[in-house]
Formats: structure tokens, sequence, C-alpha cells
């Protein structure tokens, strides 16, 4: 009976698989298709170097000005989406199931500093208001990584045929335009991935490779390098595959951007996101993207500041001194990084954010408001930065063998945190009531 079934089992494999030959499983790398010329390169796509930590934001300026859109950056796009305004509160996942007395209960995720606000309802509220149709190209999860490749490839030799440049993600841990300038070892992808947002411009079937316009060459003041820059096909499937963020994952991922609508002027672009992102700030959950928080996400906006005066002030914190002479001796976990910082050069990062959103509205001369939310923004940033110091000094003085050295000290240091929330708080409730007539 079992050799029956198994010879059934057989059969039905070999007869259900178009993927399966007598040489094992062969993967179909390319997708034939005699509507799609063989190869295909878009010219006169400007290349465009990209901020730190604005890869995806630099392709979306080389493709607006592709189709002749030259008055919006980068950075203008990052603060129309909302960088400067989008914070988010998660809860530690173990705070649901640890005692408060082994793990902090709080962790919290500078939105700006890690997503840069991309997911597809921020992407697509900006893109609709410069005149956009915006598709996201994802894979179905329930498909084998061959059958979301050959879809991934198919759609992408059909668009760039069409002469429409697109967006995908790879993996910078496959990435030689990564890893060389940087001296990083390619034996570090077998435990790492990252995502990274590059702009594809062409595509060549018969020596199988990619042509690609990467920004993060720009930043390395090495543009030529990543203009125009052809790879193995090989190399870029691995690389698309194994793409990845944080909360989403990225693999196989596209944007492809078509003008539908003419663009509104930009005081009218920057008034319609302007309404948002005070909301944003304001912690209105709806005018958060949904694809870039969890359900255990609680607070949004200036609510995450006020939530965490109270995380600082809590007595959990007042006895680190305590719990970290504890850790020598026992199982309990001991985390700095989830305690008091999360950290340190995070707070400065999303400080430059600031300061990159102050010089945008600064220098837009559309509105008295936004002259009056820049020299907010700077402020919050110099608060940023004095945080990041502080939590710094926290961590020092915690990790004093003298306990009641390191007690006080850190006590001391908390109070001056919460001061210095309380300062950041008091500019966000400004720039949320506005300037006064």
């Amino acid at each position: 009976m079992k050799k029956i079934f198994l010879s059934i089992f057989i059969v039905f494999l070999f007869s259900s698989s178009p993927l399966i030959s007598a040489g094992g499983i062969k993967e179909t790398n390319l997708v034939n298709d005699a509507d799609i010329p063989a190869s295909h390169l878009i010219e006169n796509v400007q290349y465009v170097s990209q901020l730190p930590g604005h890869c995806f934001f630099a392709c979306l300026e080389m493709i607006y000005k592709y189709y002749g859109i030259e008055n919006i950056s980068q950075s203008e796009l990052s603060a129309l989406q909302g960088q400067a305004y989008s914070l988010l509160y998660q809860p530690s996942l173990k705070a649901k199931t640890h005692r408060p007395f082994i793990k902090p209960s709080y962790k919290y995720y500078y939105q700006p500093s890690i997503f840069s606000n991309q997911g597809n309802e921020d992407i697509r509220f900006v893109a609709d208001l410069l005149g956009f149709e915006v598709e996201n190209h994802h894979p179905d999860k329930y498909n084998s990584h061959i059958e979301n490749w050959n879809n991934y490839w198919s759609k992408l030799k059909e668009t760039i045929s069409n002469n429409t440049p697109l967006i995908t993600c790879i993996d910078l841990f496959v990435w030689p335009l990564y890893l060389e300038p940087n001296k990083i070892p390619k034996i570090k992808g077998l435990i790492q991935r990252d995502s990274h947002s590059i702009l594809v411009v062409g595509y060549n079937e018969s020596n199988q490779t990619v042509c690609v316009h990467d920004p993060y060459s720009g930043q390395l003041n090495e543009s030529e390098k990543g203009t125009y820059y052809w790879t193995s096909l090989s190399l870029f499937k691995r690389g698309v595959r194994r793409a990845h963020w944080d909360i989403v994952f990225s693999s196989y991922d596209m944007y492809i951007f078509k003008k539908v609508n003419s663009t509104l002027s930009k005081e009218e672009i920057f008034e319609e996101c302007h309404d948002r992102n005070i909301e944003k700030m304001k912690g209105n959950k709806t005018a958060y993207d949904k694809e870039f928080y969890r359900d255990n996400f609680e607070k949004f906006g200036i609510e995450v500041w006020q939530q965490m005066k109270k995380d600082f002030d809590s007595y959990f914190i007042q006895f680190l001194p305590i719990y970290r002479i504890l850790n020598r001796f026992t199982w309990m976990p001991f985390d700095m990084i989830n305690v008091n910082s999360y950290e340190a050069g995070l707070k400065s990062e999303v400080a430059e954010l600031l300061n990159k959103t102050a010089y945008v509205l600064e220098n837009q001369s559309l509105k008295d408001i936004y002259i009056y939310e820049s020299k907010l923004f700077f402020n919050e940033s110099k608060k940023l930065d004095e945080l990041a110091s502080l939590t710094k000094d926290l961590k020092n003085a915690v990790e004093q063998i003298r306990f009641f050295k390191s007690y006080f000290e850190s006590r001391i240091i908390v109070d001056n945190i919460c001061d210095k929330i309380d300062e950041i708080i008091s500019i966000e409730e400004a720039i949320i009531a506005g300037p006064s007539e």
C-alpha cells in the first residue's frame, strides 16, 4: 500500500510542476515574453545623490525630475511626509509577560529615523498632490521564491521597456556599492540584512545584467560609480530577495510612478501636507501610516514625550544602579539600551532630521507659519542633542562601581532628563498651537 501511495505521489509531483526535470528542480530566472524586448535602457534619467538615510527620497526625486518636476527635493519630500512631526511609542513586548521589577515597561521608536515615513499611505499622499499614481508591486506570501521572482522580473521588464523607471529595495549586505567602500566582508551577510532603495533604469537579458542609479554612491562623493551602474542579474536577484526592513519585509518590492494628473502648486502641496503632519504631532493615530506600526503601539506624536517622561521618572529608572549590581549575580536581564538610551545616538540622528525640516520650512517663503515652525524645530533639535548627551551621562553614572555615588548621580541626571523632555513638550505644544495672531 505504501509503495502504491509513493508511486502516485511521485507521478503527481512530476506532472503538476513545470519546474521539475530529470536533473532535479530547475529554477527559471527569466520570463520569456514575446511582447517584451530582450533589453532596454531608459536614457536621460538624472542622477541624485542621497542625504544620509534618504535613499528612498533620493529615488523619488530622480523619478519626479524625470517627469519634469525640478522644484522638489528629497529634503522637501521627507518633510512633506512628516519626518519631524512623527513619533511612535511601543511598549516592550517583554513587559506583557515580565514583572516591571525585571524589565522596564517601555521601548520607544522614532519613526523618522528608522522608517523615514515610507509606507504606502505616506508615499501616495504626497504623490497624489504631485499628480502621480503609485503602484506598489509586492510578492504573494503564499507563493514560492521562484514564483515571486518570475512575477517580479516580468513586471520589471514590462515597466522599464515602457520607459518608466522604478524603485526597488535591495539588501545592502550583498551590494558591492555598499560593501566595498565601507570595507565590509561579504560574510557579514550571513548574519545581517538590511534594505536600501535604488532606481532601476535598464536591463539586458542577453548578458544577464540590470542597470540602476544608486543614490548611496553620491553620499560617498562617488556619484559616477552609482550612475547607470550595471550589475549581474544573479546578484541583483539575490539582493531583492533578501531585502527587508525591521517591521515589514521588502523582498521583491517595487514602486512604479505614473503621471496621471497635473501637479498642484508648491503652496497647495505644503498646506495639504502640513495639516496632516500637525495631526501626526497631536497624536492622531489615523494620520499615521498603518504599515509602519504594530497593534501594540499605544502613543503617537506629543503623547510619546509625555509617556517618556513618566518612564524616565519611574521607580525602575531610579533603581538602575541596584539592578546593575544584581545583574552580576543573577540571571536578571539588564539592557542599558532599552533602559535609558535607545539610544543617545538615535536622538542625535533625529535632531539632525529636525534641522533638515527646519531648513526646508525656513526657505519656502510661502507662509509665515513655516518660518515660525522652522525656528521651533531648530530649538527642538538643540534640546534633542542635549537630551542625547544626558542619556550618555546617565549610562556612565549607572555603570560606576560605587553604588551610592552611582545612585545619587543617576537620580540628578534623571531629573535633568525629565526637565529637558518638558522643554521639548512645550516646543511641540507651540508648534501645534501655531503662531498667535
